[in-house]
């Protein structure tokens, strides 16, 4: 448990340091959610590429 207990932190500050969300502001909803989905995969696919980096 305490391995692994600051990964969601750290995954939200990689995700508000290089948002493509925050970039592009939007009205409609799906636009959003297709950007935070974006968002998200780029910082898990960033992890994946450190960890195997090792």
């Amino acid at each position: 448990y305490h391995r692994s207990m600051g990964g969601v932190g750290v995954h939200d500050q990689l995700r508000m340091r290089y948002s493509v969300q925050l970039a592009y502001k939007t009205r409609k909803y799906y636009k959003t959610l297709f950007l935070g989905l974006f968002d998200m995969a780029l910082v898990n696919a960033f992890n994946i590429y450190r960890f195997f980096r090792k």
